[in-house]
């Protein structure tokens, strides 16, 4: 197997154990989905270890300094200029913000979309656009969130663009922090052996 199919299914490991696992097999066949992926990563991708946390650390910094914050401000901005609701600040809706989608979210698929990209020696850019597709495409699957981005403040005329900015420039810093730690994984190196 090359480094470059195993990156792949490392990868999609991660979305097959949400989509497929989790539905279908339960909280343990989706632990079973991620732990076939790791394996397989950690066989044939050199560096695999290094490459997911090194990403993991810049997404989720990344993550915790715009993507968190970013949405926060965006959330309050929808809130101010929707007439029909009542604008309300949390501490606990922003630590999730800043916790669960800046820091955890953004590390995850930080971690992931860096291992796909390094491997193919994708060019920044295109790091960048798939870390925003991956993140905007996850807010458009939720019914209720797509009903605020849609139907809140300014509609989406206002909402998606702001979400869309937020969400490149994390992206940007993402890829970046993570991109100078290490050259890109070679299609043509040699299988790495489970120590």
């Amino acid at each position: 197997m090359t480094a470059r199919r195993a990156a792949v299914l490392a990868a999609a490991s991660g979305p097959a154990a949400i989509f497929v696992g989790d539905v279908f097999l339960g909280p343990i066949g989706a632990l079973a989905i991620v732990g076939g992926g790791v394996a397989i990563g950690w066989k044939y991708v050199p560096d695999f270890w290094r490459t997911l946390f090194r990403a993991a650390i810049a997404g989720g910094l990344a993550g915790v300094l715009v993507l968190g914050p970013g949405y926060r401000l965006a959330m309050r901005i929808v809130a101010i200029l929707d007439e029909s609701t009542t604008p309300e600040f949390t501490i606990g809706g922003t630590m999730f913000l800043i916790v669960g989608i800046g820091a955890m979210f953004g590390g995850i698929t930080t971690a992931w979309v860096t291992l796909i990209t390094r491997t193919y020696a994708a060019r920044r850019a295109v790091a960048v656009t798939v870390l925003t597709v991956v993140v905007i495409g996850t807010l458009f699957v939720d019914s209720e969130v797509f009903r605020e981005l849609t139907e809140l403040g300014l509609g989406p005329v206002l909402n998606v663009p702001m979400f869309l900015g937020v969400t490149v420039g994390w992206a940007w810093l993402a890829d970046r922090w993570a991109r100078p730690l290490g050259e890109p994984i070679s299609a043509d190196a040699d299988m790495v052996s489970v120590p």
